[in-house]
């Protein structure tokens, strides 16, 4: 073996003592091969780091939608003798568009629309269109006079109503949601009426002038759409004049008076079985007693609607807070009153 060859087998082993020892080396090209009886061991350190992460909470409040109210619309016409009457309404809604749900609301008797405006407002603020609605409001026995004029008057006028806020929620760029018919004292009655007619609202009442060959007495500013609702929220309605269970106005007051119109105010029972109800009563009213919703409860569960009763404090009155979350929850709306 040459001198150079015997260099070259060295030169390996060398490296390694002088690594080991901490000296410096020279880098040389690795070789091709080691010899067999050579053995390299190789020591591997893992360092390990830990690195901790400081977390932030950031809590986003949504502000509510901002409403804005139009006070005097008008959304039917009708007459008085020869003369013209125009049937206001106020309307409360989102200023933003979208998918909003809606509400009709009819004050008690003689109270005006305007006496529930907070109520109607506070609503609109959770993203709710509300239209609190002049109607003819008429005590139960002027509903029968003059071929039920009070009765066709009132239904007439809520298809404008409910047509009329569909029409407002689209012409704002916005998209009608679910409608919902509310109403307190004598206002109770037509809501519930409008809201069990439903789709049939405009044809019950158009074949039953037809039969005695009676004119319209309402038109309607929005005069297409439809007349489907949802949901019925009553505040110690006067339901049995307008539904005919037995009651003070109700079924005997009723089929003497007028036979025809019982069987089509007691048939709307049948008419829309997808309506969700929900009345509150004060079991302390004098005015309508709370015997009433009761047996409104019996009709609707008879014919298969669901319904809820909900008792609160006081006499004949529309709580507030209570009125509000009821018909947000049943409109099916994110968040309560006071929330």
């Amino acid at each position: 073996m040459s001198l150079r060859d015997s260099l070259r087998l060295l030169l390996p082993s060398c490296l390694l003592l002088t690594a080991c020892a901490g000296q410096s080396s020279i880098a040389e090209p690795e070789p091709a091969a080691l010899p067999a009886t050579t053995t390299i061991s190789t020591t591997t350190t893992s360092i390990a780091t830990t690195t901790t992460l400081a977390t932030t909470t950031t809590t986003t409040t949504i502000a509510p939608p901002a409403v804005h109210s139009t006070e005097g619309l008008v959304y039917a016409i009708g007459s008085r003798g020869d003369t013209k009457v125009e049937w206001k309404a106020d309307l409360h809604e989102p200023t933003e568009p979208g998918y909003w749900p809606a509400l009709v609301f009819l004050p008690g008797g003689g109270q005006g629309r305007n006496s529930n405006y907070d109520m109607a407002k506070e609503i609109a603020a959770h993203g709710v269109a509300v239209l609190v609605v002049d109607y003819a409001d008429r005590p139960p026995p002027e509903l029968f006079m003059d071929d039920a004029r009070g009765y066709r008057e009132v239904g007439e006028m809520l298809g404008c109503a409910s047509r009329f806020l569909r029409q407002r929620v689209e012409d704002a760029g916005g998209e009608p949601g679910t409608l919902a018919m509310g109403g307190m004292s004598l206002g109770g009655g037509p809501a519930a009426h409008a809201a069990l007619a439903g789709e049939s609202l405009d044809r019950l009442w158009e074949e039953f002038s037809a039969s005695r060959d009676l004119p319209r007495l309402v038109e309607c500013v929005a005069e297409q759409g439809s007349t489907h609702v949802d949901a019925l929220v009553g505040v110690a309605g006067a339901y049995d004049g307008f539904v005919g269970y037995e009651g003070l106005y109700g079924l005997e007051y009723m089929q003497v008076r007028d036979m025809q119109i019982w069987e089509l105010l007691h048939g709307t029972l049948e008419l829309n079985p997808d309506l969700q109800v929900r009345l509150l009563h004060a079991r302390e009213d004098t005015v309508i007693p709370y015997e009433n919703s009761e047996g409104f409860v019996t009709a609707l569960t008879s014919a298969g609607i669901e319904v809820e009763l909900t008792e609160f404090e006081g006499g004949h009155s529309l709580p507030h807070e209570e009125t509000v979350a009821t018909v947000l929850d049943i409109l099916g709306v994110a968040g309560v009153a006071g929330s």
